[in-house]
């Protein structure tokens, strides 16, 4: 039987790791992302709000918000209209979850333009190691 002294314990712990999990801010590419056919994504954080961004693109601004993905993937957010900012290692897109459409894709911040550039050139790395030494 659990005494009530470890399950308090365990239950400390597990929100403090759940509030550490919860402060945890995605990195997250800020400035001006150039996009498909020249386009261009303007991002950048919000002052004193973590977590919080203000994305323009064309006509349209939104305040995302940074959302936690189980895949490590950046995800933002605006609950208002429905638009999503995805951040992949070599480009972001910004989508539209009510229409299930793409506004812009292609979008890369200098890092993922490098990060593009590498894997290009790069061979792909095997997901499962396997000894052929043996057969």
């Amino acid at each position: 039987m659990t005494s009530p002294l470890l399950l308090c314990i365990s239950l400390l712990l597990l929100w403090q790791v759940s509030q550490a999990l919860a402060q945890a801010q995605p990195h997250v590419y800020l400035g001006r992302l150039i996009c498909e056919r020249h386009q261009i994504v303007s991002l950048q954080a919000v002052p004193g709000e973590a977590g919080r961004y203000l994305l323009n693109f064309k006509k349209f601004k939104f305040t995302m918000v940074a959302v936690s993905t189980d895949s490590g993937v950046v995800r933002l957010e605006d609950p208002l209209s429905g638009a999503i900012w995805v951040q992949l290692n070599s480009k972001s897109m910004l989508m539209d979850s009510r229409r299930s459409l793409r506004i812009v894709d292609e979008c890369q911040h200098p890092t993922q333009k490098a990060m593009a550039e590498a894997m290009k050139t790069t061979p792909d790395q095997p997901l499962i190691e396997v000894d052929t030494s043996t057969r």
